[in-house]
C-alpha cells in the first residue's frame, strides 16, 4: 500500500492488512502499558503515589506536563522515521503508566485489587463490542473525534474548577 495514499480509497486486502497491524500495535502498546504499569506498582514507593495526592497544585501540574509530553509524543508520531514513530509511542505509553500510577492505586486501596480485574473485563468487552460492531455494519465512527474532543476540555475545565474549589 503506498504511504500517501488514504486507507479509505485501497483496496480491500490493503484495508484488511492495514487494520491487522493497527491492532496489532494497539494490543501490544496495552501489554506494553499493562507491563510499565506493573513495575511501576511494584517499584514506586507508597510515600511518591500518595504526594502525588496530597499536593494542591499537583494534579495540575501533572496535567500541563501530560499535555507538553503528548504533544511531543504526537509530534513523533508524525516523522517520517519509523524509529522516531516507535519512540514517541514507547514514550506515550510510559507517560499514560505515570499518569493512570495514582489513579490504579487509589482504585485497587479503596475498592480492593478485583476491581481493576472487573474493569479490564469491562474494557475488553467494550473494545470487542465496538470492533465487531466496526468491522460489520461498515459504518464511519468519525464523529467520536468530535466527541472526544468536547470531553477533553470538559475534562480540563472540570479539573481546574475542581482545584479552585478546593475539591
Amino acid at each position: 500500500m503506498l504511504t500517501n495514499t488514504l486507507v479509505a480509497h485501497s483496496s480491500d486486502t490493503e484495508k484488511a492488512d492495514f487494520y491487522k497491524k493497527t491492532y496489532l500495535h494497539l494490543a501490544l502498546s496495552v501489554l506494553a502499558f499493562i507491563g510499565v504499569e506493573t513495575i511501576l506498582l511494584r517499584t514506586v514507593p507508597v510515600e511518591v503515589i500518595a504526594m502525588m495526592f496530597g499536593q494542591r497544585y499537583t494534579w495540575l501540574l501533572i496535567i500541563g506536563v501530560f499535555w507538553l509530553a503528548s504533544v511531543l509524543a504526537s509530534r513523533w508520531s508524525l516523522s517520517q522515521s519509523r524509529s522516531t514513530q516507535y519512540f514517541g509511542l514507547g514514550f506515550y505509553i510510559v507517560l499514560e503508566a505515570v499518569i493512570f500510577l495514582p489513579l490504579i492505586y487509589m482504585a485497587a486501596a479503596t475498592a480492593g485489587g478485583q476491581v481493576i480485574f472487573q474493569a479490564a473485563m469491562l474494557t475488553i468487552a467494550m473494545f470487542a463490542g465496538l470492533s465487531i460492531v466496526a468491522f460489520t455494519s461498515k459504518r464511519d465512527f468519525f464523529f467520536f473525534k468530535e466527541y472526544h474532543d468536547y470531553r477533553r476540555i470538559y475534562c480540563y475545565r472540570t479539573d481546574c474548577c475542581r482545584l479552585d474549589l478546593r475539591v
